[in-house]
């Protein structure tokens, strides 16, 4: 008979479990750094956002008609000076926690639980609504709550059996599990969705290769939502878009104006009504537009705000993404030193 020696596994009822007493047991691997969003102006008042919206007035031009050498053209073609305001209203954006009783008395002591169950709740709350507000003030261009494309424009995304592969990789952080999303297309300032207003559960990410899977429940096996296709492109999630005629014009949009709104990248047409105003008239009341696709990130950054002291600015800040920051930070090498800007938002 052979002998039988104790042994973690036959003596494990006998063993207790260690828990380390520095908190590092629960690790929070949310995003928690929105740089743009932290230096960005709050109205921080007691009262708030009082009535109907904010009036933005802008000078952006003087009364030009009214100089020349010559006293009587000057006289004769006077100009007021250029005034315009917009109108910016007010957007909703909610965030729903709920926690039982039960588990909220669970979860009160240190001897019951490795964390505040209430506490983790709403703190992880209020990170989702951080990050999504974040994420509307850097984007917010021609489809604002849009968080991510597939196939627009023939671009390399794609999905088959609910997987889909994002046209640009770096859009995956847009994405989190349980998130349910909505496909569409957008014409103009028009969205239109899926016949059927499809749902699509983000039950999968791989925040590596930019791919996530989508289910037609909440929890399921990865699936393609009905008629969800690459005629669809754009993602949102659901309740991000107002699907009526001009939805994402910003008398109808119901997200926020972000950078891409108030700077775009291409002209504004003849007539448009952003907040109130028809920015086509002058580029002063829609940015100075520069494209350096075709110079390194630091030449283009250079004549990038060269082209904004021209017209006045004094640009503090530069945004980029993380690829394009790794480019700028090899190219400069040792010819820079890097500080850290502190500042007290939380954000």
């Amino acid at each position: 008979m052979s002998a039988t020696y104790a042994n973690v596994v036959n003596q494990l009822a006998g063993l207790k479990e260690l828990y380390p007493k520095d908190g590092d047991f629960l690790q929070d691997t949310i995003y928690k750094k929105n740089p743009l969003f932290a230096l960005m102006p709050k109205n921080e008042s007691p009262q708030g956002m009082g009535g109907k919206y904010i009036p933005c007035p802008i000078v952006f031009g003087g009364p030009a008609g009214g100089r020349s050498a010559n006293f009587s053209n000057a006289q004769g073609n006077q100009t007021a000076p250029n005034l315009d305001s917009f109108f910016v209203y007010r957007t909703s954006n909610y965030v729903v926690a709920t926690i039982t009783n039960e588990l909220l008395e669970a979860t009160a002591g240190d001897a019951g639980a490795f964390m505040n169950e209430a506490k983790l709740v709403m703190d992880t709350a209020f990170r989702i609504i951080t990050n999504d507000v974040a994420l509307d003030l850097y984007n917010g261009g021609a489809s604002s709550g849009e968080r991510g494309t597939f196939g627009l424009n023939g671009g390399s995304g794609s999905i088959s059996s609910g997987v889909i592969t994002l046209d640009s990789p770096a859009q995956i952080v847009n994405f989190e599990v349980g998130m349910p999303l909505v496909s569409y297309s957008v014409s103009g300032s028009t969205p239109t969705q899926s016949t059927g207003a499809a749902v699509g559960y983000v039950v999968a990410i791989n925040r590596g290769t930019g791919v996530l899977s989508v289910s037609t429940t909440q929890g399921g096996s990865a699936g393609t939502p009905s008629n969800w296709s690459t005629s669809f492109p754009y993602l949102a999630v659901q309740g991000d878009i107002n699907f009526v005629s001009s939805g994402l014009a910003t008398a109808n949009a119901v997200k926020i104006s972000g950078l891409g709104a108030w700077l775009p990248s291409v002209a504004p047409s003849p007539g448009e009504n952003f907040w109130g105003v028809d920015r086509s008239v002058d580029s002063r009341l829609y940015g100075q537009i520069f494209n350096g696709s075709t110079e390194s990130i630091e030449e283009a950054l250079i004549d990038g705000a060269s082209l904004c002291a021209r017209e006045g600015g004094q640009p503090d800040y530069a945004f980029m993404n993380f690829t394009s920051y790794a480019s700028l930070e090899k190219s400069l090498g040792s010819k820079v030193q890097y500080v850290s800007v502190k500042h007290r938002s939380l954000c």
